[in-house]
């Protein structure tokens, strides 16, 4: 599970960059960041944080856009023992 806490676009062909609150970051971004992504011209770019490593992973049928998790499924997932 991650947060998605921010999107911007990436420049136009024209060069153009479009504003967007995450100005600092930098496009493309340095190695090895740059293979992980496609990051051609008008297309958006996800920052997520906050990456979770679930003690006891559990399955769940995921759906196209996005979608949130039962709050009880996820505090189950993180204290087993709860």
């Amino acid at each position: 599970m991650v947060y998605l806490t921010g999107c911007f676009a990436t420049p136009s062909e024209e060069g153009g960059v479009r504003e967007h609150p995450f100005a600092e970051l930098i496009l493309p971004p340095p190695e090895p960041e740059v293979h992980f992504g496609d990051y051609s011209p008008r297309r958006y770019a996800w920052v997520l944080e906050q990456p979770t490593l679930f003690a006891n992973p559990f399955p769940y049928k995921g759906a196209l856009s996005l979608w949130d998790i039962d709050e009880n499924l996820i505090r189950q997932a993180e204290n087993p023992a709860a």
